[in-house]
Parts: C-alpha cells; sequence; structure tokens
C-alpha cells in the first residue's frame, strides 16, 4: 500500500510539474511562410535595394467562408530588414501576393490540425503548398520563399 501511495505521490508531482512547464508555451502560435522578393537579374532583394517598397507589397486572402476571419497578414519593416508573412488559418484557401505593377504570384495552402505535445492539443500546420501551380518541398514552415521577380 505505501508503494501505491508513493506512486500516485509521484505521478502527482510529475503531473504538476508538467503543466507549470506548459504555462510557459504559446501553443497559439501556428505556422508562417515568409516572402522576400529577389531579381531575376542580379539576385538582390527589391525591396532592400530600393526598387520597391513595402507599400507597393499587396497579399490578398482568398476566404473560404466570408463570414469568417482571414489568417494574418503581416507586412511590416524589421530592424534592417523587413517582414511579409502569412500564418495558417483554416479558413484560407491561397493568397495573392502582388509587387507593384508586376506579374501577381499565387500561393494555395492546404492547413491540417497538427498532434501536437504535451503541452499543446495541436497546432495548425501547413500540409502543402503549392507557388502559381508548382508543389513546394514539405519543409517550407516558417521558412523563407523567395519570389523571384
Amino acid at each position: 500500500m505505501k508503494n501505491l501511495l508513493a506512486f500516485c505521490c509521484a505521478i502527482a508531482c510529475l503531473s504538476a510539474l508538467i503543466s507549470c512547464e506548459c504555462r510557459k508555451v504559446d501553443c497559439a502560435i501556428d505556422e508562417q511562410i515568409f516572402f522576400k522578393f529577389i531579381s531575376k537579374t542580379d539576385s538582390t532583394d527589391l525591396i532592400m535595394n530600393g526598387s520597391y517598397s513595402l507599400s507597393s507589397v499587396v497579399v490578398t486572402a482568398m476566404l473560404v467562408n466570408q463570414s469568417k476571419a482571414g489568417g494574418t497578414i503581416t507586412i511590416a519593416p524589421s530592424g534592417d530588414d523587413y517582414t511579409v508573412s502569412v500564418t495558417a488559418n483554416t479558413n484560407v484557401d491561397s493568397y495573392i501576393i502582388q509587387l507593384g505593377s508586376l506579374q501577381p504570384d499565387t500561393l494555395k495552402i492546404t492547413t491540417k490540425l497538427g498532434e501536437g505535445d504535451k503541452c499543446c492539443s495541436g497546432i495548425l500546420e501547413f500540409e502543402t503548398l503549392q507557388l502559381n501551380g508548382d508543389i513546394l518541398a514539405n519543409d517550407y514552415a516558417n521558412a523563407t520563399l523567395q519570389l523571384y521577380k
């Protein structure tokens, strides 16, 4: 009986420890994909070299259900760099990414709910990405796509 009581106490302590650790984890972070606009001719970044400004970038979400919110789109300066990104969302089928008057790119996204771990019950993940009809490799989560212009 003593061994059973000791075992139960150990499980309770472990459970409390995991619970405390999980309070420090942000489970709301879904996968993101970042974009950079690269010159086809000299491989320089078209925003950083001054050819275009962030105000010339337009990212439009194509919502599956117009009554629900779309994904998070970020277009912002970031220190000496900039961020253009989209976050996984079950209500978004694709994004149109436009730089100035250049040919727009279409990013089609399929998402899935990941298995999660001991702290998070599941995080929205990219299952497949297609850029202008081409399927991308599956290592794109939180990666940067280079869009050649």
